[in-house]
């Protein structure tokens, strides 16, 4: 816990902005950047050490002077501490602004902070107002607060450990899964299970680059396995070959650990995730768009990965395959008596010998992987799955000449359909649909409402908006005769079937 402080105010959290269009905003970032501007103006006027920290920032035509960039977890602990006053807002959006409880609503208290947020029924009711935590009806009064709590220390001081107990003492996460369970347990109430007390499975983790080095590994193997002891707190129950070009994110062993235990298999066969070094621009917070990696399955097909992440794969895994079918060393958990023979068959790439195992697939997914930064040439982008289907069906639009509107204009997927669109077919684009932005601009196209779709008369309605997808879907239902709905929200729809070439 840090006495000093550094700061009068801070706020942490990214600015929710359009990449292209600074006025065009995401879920709550207009509130919450008027609110921000406002205690900024203030700042200057009464001279408070007033931060910003989080992905954006610093690109915010007004806010950029007090932007302090973006922070992991431990820094955001500490910036927590180092504040009189952690400014906390928290909206469910722009266009219905209720107040939304958050996570960081009891990060703040967690730790020990002073927490001001908007009037939250919610949070009333899991923290005492003005004893455990304190809340504003708009700006006026949130400056009015800020003046408050910073000139009467010992009361806001008092607040910050009255919350801090409150938080550790009911909201933490054990507390959510225990009265979750306690709930279940009451409605479907089942016979407590007698718990005996049994050692930790043992896996031994070996890891191995490349398919050269298995022969000297089986020579160390057969040393070292015949001083396997029995039955003892040092018994390795299994062997785990991390074979490839990769580093370990995290591997979770546990929900094996019962099957690792009852020896019934020669092999466990899991499941791998990997993923890319260093590809998100925002590496606190990064957006679904920028997980490029791919789910390895127990067996898996070359078809099912990207071209790109098919060859990353190849360059940063050991693996047999026949014909499509492929399996990873490293997503196979094999006996000790087993580990020597599994090694053997990678070795000589034989298929069949790999099928003769007597194997279980597992269906967890146990390995997190990383591999190196991709190479993102222009030959070589990485793309979302949306996109990928969308552009055979655009590059339709432009030998037929149709009409197309886009509905959804601020979230990631509109931006990324926007962008394309506008690069390479802008003649096709007759209009941007998007009634919680209707009257503003993106890239000098003005948005419209959903009436106006029916005064366009559009061939296709690129529907690109995530949550809202499904209600716009059904609202234009009736003139999918005149018009042809893209869900791009939905990638498993029927609808691409008739679409893709």
């Amino acid at each position: 816990y840090i006495t000093e402080k550094k700061y009068d105010i801070v706020f942490i959290g990214k600015n929710k902005v359009h990449k292209n269009e600074p006025t065009l905003h995401r879920e709550d970032g207009k509130n919450r950047e008027d609110a921000l501007l406002f205690i900024a103006e203030k700042a200057k006027q009464y001279h408070w050490k007033f931060a910003l920290f989080g992905f954006g920032w610093e690109k915010h035509p007004q806010l950029s002077e007090f932007a302090g960039g973006q922070i992991d977890n431990e820094r955001m602990v500490q910036i927590y501490n180092e504040a009189k006053i952690v400014f906390n807002p928290g909206w469910s959006n722009d266009d219905i602004p209720k107040p939304q409880t958050k996570l960081r609503h009891f990060e703040v208290p967690g730790v020990g902070a002073f927490q001001l947020t908007n009037d939250n029924p919610e949070l009333s009711k899991l923290f005492i107002e003005d004893k455990e935590i304190c809340f504003y009806k708009n700006n006026q009064e949130l400056i009015q607060k800020i003046r408050y709590f910073l000139a009467h220390d010992n009361e806001r001081e008092t607040i910050a450990t009255q919350g801090y107990l409150r938080a550790v003492q009911e909201h933490t996460l054990d507390h959510r899964v225990k009265t979750l369970f306690s709930y279940m347990q009451k409605k479907w109430p089942v016979a407590q299970p007698s718990i005996t007390k049994t050692r930790n499975s043992i896996v031994r983790q070996i890891c191995i680059k490349e398919r050269a080095e298995i022969p000297a590994l089986i020579n160390q193997l057969q040393t070292e396995l015949s001083w396997q002891e029995p039955e003892t707190d040092r018994t390795i129950d299994a062997i785990h070959f991390l074979a490839g070009n990769f580093s370990v994110e995290h591997i979770d062993y546990i929900p094996l650990s019962r099957l690792i235990r009852g020896k019934k298999f020669t092999v466990l066969a899991i499941r791998t995730f990997f993923d890319y070094q260093e590809v998100t621009e925002n590496w606190i917070q990064p957006s679904s768009e920028e997980v490029q990696g791919n789910f390895l399955n127990e067996q898996f097909h070359w078809e099912d990965l990207s071209i790109y992440n098919r060859k990353k794969v190849k360059q940063s895994f050991l693996y047999l395959e026949n014909n499509n079918q492929v399996c990873l060393l490293a997503n196979l958990i094999v006996s000790p008596s087993g580990a020597i023979p599994l090694l053997e068959t990678f070795y000589s790439g034989s298929w069949r010998k790999l099928q003769q195992f007597n194997w279980l697939n597992t269906g967890y997914v146990v390995n997190h992987f990383m591999v190196d930064k991709p190479d993102v040439s222009e030959q070589n982008k990485f793309e979302p799955h949306y996109m990928t289907c969308l552009k055979p069906v655009l590059a339709k639009c432009v030998k037929l000449k149709q009409r197309i509107v886009v509905y959804g204009a601020k979230g990631l997927i509109a931006e990324r359909v926007l962008d394309y669109i506008l690069e390479h077919l802008p003649q096709n684009l007759v209009g941007i649909i998007d009634n919680g932005q209707s009257g503003k601009t993106i890239q000098q196209y003005k948005i419209l409402s959903h009436q106006d779709i029916f005064t366009l008369r559009p061939d296709m309605v690129l529907i690109a908006a995530t949550v809202s997808g499904p209600q716009i879907y059904a609202s234009l239902q009736l003139e999918r005769s005149k018009m042809q709905l893209i869900p791009l929200y939905d990638l498993d729809h029927a609808v691409w079937k008739i679409v893709l070439p």
